[in-house]
């Protein structure tokens, strides 16, 4: 499972910075990331290396079109369970075609499942075979009208301002009074 997280990483401005750059471009070079920040860049793929071992970075990836492979319908299926075995039905809808993640949240729904398919037919054949599984009582689904922020890789800029303040980035002069 994806929440199984251990304690929180230490990260300082620097990282932060160099987690912004890939977050924007995952392409980028480590002497590119060196050449934007004012570092070496011996000294940047020590801290990605860092990074990677301790799970802050957990891949490197592409953002994909789903509209332009033909998945032209995207929505957000909440699912309530009646009893028990919640966490294994999770992972049997996280199984199904068409389903990019299910999160275990609180509040009215037990669970928030994101799909991407081509039309409502498959939509219906999804929510169908959802609501086909034991323990599955109802589900709400929200069809996805426009998008008018999505940011999948978000790394909070007050990251590498909180650390800088503590003293422990390298690039001070990145901050500046404005942007905080």
């Amino acid at each position: 499972m994806l929440n199984d997280r251990s304690a929180r990483a230490a990260i300082d401005g620097l990282d932060a910075e160099i987690l912004r750059l890939l977050s924007e471009d995952a392409r980028l070079s480590l002497n590119e990331i060196a050449r934007r920040l004012g570092v070496s860049p011996a000294t940047v793929a020590v801290r990605v290396r860092r990074m990677e071992r301790e799970g802050v970075i957990r891949g490197y990836t592409v953002k994909v079109d789903h509209e332009k492979l033909g998945l032209g319908i995207e929505a957000f299926v909440e699912v309530t369970f009646s009893r028990g075995m919640l966490l294994e039905t999770e992972e049997r809808i996280a199984r199904l075609p068409g389903v990019v993640a299910v999160y275990d949240v609180t509040g009215e729904c037990d669970a928030i499942v994101h799909v991407v398919v081509r039309d409502k037919r498959e939509l219906s054949n999804l929510i169908k075979t959802i609501l086909a599984m034991p323990f599955v009582e109802r589900t709400v689904t929200k069809v996805v009208l426009n998008k008018v922020k999505e940011e999948l890789t978000y790394v909070p800029r007050s990251l590498a301002v909180e650390g800088r303040r503590r003293g422990r980035g390298r690039r001070a002069s990145h901050a500046s009074p404005a942007s905080d």
